[in-house]
């Protein structure tokens, strides 16, 4: 019998800094629509000020909790504090995240 445990790892990354939102538009081009400004703006309001973790250390820190046997593994620190005010405040959580969304990218 073998002495190995199966574990399950849950990642809950934040911003981290990936192609992700260049490729949504990259894949409108592709299928024939060329991006509004207000969502060439929304891209680079991503790339500029939510995508901030370097990739190679939000990889660090998942290798390292899984190491580690973390269940939960919070990537960065806006993962960190959505999480804690998910658990602090689960009903007003919503709004709140709401009123930074319009304060970044406006009331469209």
């Amino acid at each position: 019998m073998s002495n190995v445990q199966n574990r399950v790892t849950v990642v809950h990354p934040g911003g981290v800094r990936t192609n992700i939102a260049n490729a949504g538009l990259e894949k409108m081009r592709a299928a024939g629509r060329e991006p509004t400004a207000q969502e060439l703006a929304r891209v680079a309001t991503y790339n500029s000020r939510l995508l901030t973790l370097p990739a190679e250390r939000a990889a660090q820190i998942i290798v390292d909790g899984v190491e580690r046997g973390s269940p939960r593994i919070l990537v960065g620190r806006d993962a960190k504090s959505v999480d804690l005010l998910v658990r602090l405040l689960p009903k007003l959580h919503p709004k709140l995240l709401l009123r930074v969304e319009r304060r970044l990218f406006g009331d469209a």
